[in-house]
């Protein structure tokens, strides 16, 4: 499956699923990218979820291990419980 096949999936499923929203964050993104880009930021998870949320969300996290101990971190260090976090961790071969 491909980059842009796996774009349209998400675009379905957040079309389908009112109380989901999906960000893009590219780190290196090409240019005329107007979307967030760098890593994830409390101040960009901020920009998304409001306070009252925050610790209620459930989060789903999958990626190279270095990124998701980043993003696992983070949240928890934004006080977001670990039993809120879900985790599928996969290697490039």
């Amino acid at each position: 499956m491909g980059r842009r096949d796996l774009r349209e999936q998400l675009a379905e499923l957040e079309a389908l699923t009112p109380s989901l929203r999906v960000v893009h964050v590219l780190e290196q993104p090409p240019d005329g990218w107007t979307g967030e880009h760098g890593r994830i930021s409390a101040e960009m998870i901020h920009r998304y979820i409001p306070e009252p949320q925050l610790r209620r969300l459930e989060y789903f996290i999958c990626g190279p291990d270095a990124m998701m101990d980043a993003v696992e971190a983070l949240l928890l260090s934004i006080d977001v419980p670990a039993s809120r976090l879900n985790t599928e961790r996969f290697k490039f071969v």
